[in-house]
Parts: C-alpha cells; sequence; structure tokens
C-alpha cells in the first residue's frame, strides 16, 4: 500500500476498490457489491460515491487500504497504514483488519 493512496481521481470511493477486482475478471456488478460490502465493513458506507478530495485524510486511508485487501493478495507491504486515524478509529480499524486477515 502506498503512502499517497494512488486513488483514480476521476472514480468514486466504490470505483476505485472495484477497480482491481474488475482487472481481475468480476463483472463490474459484482465488483461493486464485494467493494460496497467491503467499504461498509471498515466503516466507510456514507463515502461510496465520494471523490479523492471530498474524503478526509483517515477516510482516504482507509478506502485505500480497502483497495489493497479486497482483492485477497498472498502478500501485504504496509507503511504505516493506520497513521492518519486518530486513536479510536485506529483501535476499530486494527480489529477489522485482524479480523480480515485471520
Amino acid at each position: 500500500m502506498f503512502q499517497d493512496y494512488l486513488w483514480f481521481p476521476h472514480l468514486s470511493a466504490l470505483d476505485d476498490v472495484a477497480f482491481g477486482l474488475c482487472a481481475r475478471g468480476l463483472s463490474r456488478h459484482q465488483s461493486r457489491q464485494q467493494a460496497g460490502e467491503c467499504l461498509s465493513r471498515f466503516g466507510l458506507a456514507e463515502q461510496l460515491s465520494a471523490r479523492p478530495k471530498a474524503l478526509s485524510g483517515g477516510q482516504a486511508q482507509r478506502v485505500a487500504l480497502v483497495r489493497v485487501l479486497v482483492t485477497d493478495p498472498r502478500l501485504l507491504l504496509l507503511d504505516e497504514p493506520l497513521a492518519a486515524l486518530d486513536a479510536g478509529a485506529r483501535a476499530g480499524l486494527r480489529r477489522e483488519l485482524r479480523c480480515h486477515l485471520a
């Protein structure tokens, strides 16, 4: 996961996360559905249609993390993936991340 998040500036959070799933062969509908479920699980249900500039730093960081996790990679290289989050959000996201990786 890159520190600058590498968002597609013209895509919503939902479409940005779904992009990797589409690239792996899922249909657009399946990709968007799976991306929406994963974004919701990580507390981003209200930001599905948001563009990168409309999100806070913590929200953008969570979207970037979800974009990585939704494709179920075999290996994760994370450089301070929770650094932009406040303490409460960090603890919740750490629990969700631990559960997702288990």
